[in-house]
């Protein structure tokens, strides 16, 4: 099982409160080092609405797209044997109705979402990653 560290993205030092679920928007500021609320901003002058209760596919594929980061599905991949699929470095993992950074095979997430509770502590599935285009 990989290791996890809290990081919520810079949100906190950005002045934001309270609970949400914007992993899309807190995976894309741990993974390509941006600012927390400037990121907050461009994702909600493209879509109209708040990245904080989670983002649209067609709003943050071409944003990464545009920041030269592509996208590869994975078969069989699982938080318990990501070693063997995903590649070290900075990616964003997508997961079932999650994405999470992870920077050398280390979880990096508001909560430690390497397992799902209450199902045994099964490890979750890694439906794909995001890794910078190389040039």
């Amino acid at each position: 099982m990989p290791k996890y560290v809290t990081n919520d993205g810079g949100r906190s030092a950005a002045g934001f409160k309270g609970n949400a679920r914007d992993c899309v928007l807190r995976s894309i500021c741990i993974a390509l080092k941006l600012d927390y609320k400037t990121t907050y901003k461009r994702l909600t002058d493209r879509w109209d609405k708040t990245p904080r209760n989670g983002c649209n596919r067609t709003v943050y594929w071409p944003f990464l797209e545009r920041k030269g980061w592509a996208f590869h599905a994975t078969i069989n991949c699982h938080t318990d044997n990501m070693e063997d699929h995903i590649p070290r470095g900075r990616v964003i993992l997508s997961m079932p109705r999650h994405y999470v950074a992870c920077i050398n095979h280390v979880i990096h997430d508001a909560w430690d979402s390497r397992t799902k509770a209450g199902n045994g502590r099964k490890a979750l599935k890694i439906l794909g990653y995001w890794i910078k285009r190389k040039k």
